[in-house]
């Protein structure tokens, strides 16, 4: 009995953490950078999402938004958790 308590604990924990990070994400406008110092223009947030990520003159990886849109919140995210230098910031 313990155990079954414990896993159903486990997994209410994991839906609110998860229908919490979709409400703070639509609800509050994040703003989105790229650190151009930790940037190594791997490309992997542009193969990610496109529509946020480009390479600049430089050749580095640039915000094409400066704001996050709305229904791009999970791609960006999933760029920033799989930026290999965490060279992606959005606060």
């Amino acid at each position: 009995m313990m155990i079954e308590s414990s896993w159903f604990l486990y997994l209410v924990r994991l839906i609110v953490n998860h229908w919490q990070f979709h409400y703070n994400m639509i609800m509050e406008p994040k703003k989105l950078r790229v650190i151009k110092d930790l940037c190594i223009a791997c490309g992997l947030c542009n193969a990610i999402a496109p529509s946020a990520f480009d390479w600049d003159d430089d050749g580095k990886m640039k915000a094409t938004v400066n704001l996050v849109p709305v229904g791009k919140e999970v791609d960006i995210e999933d760029a920033k958790v799989n930026c290999p230098t965490a060279a992606i910031e959005v606060k």
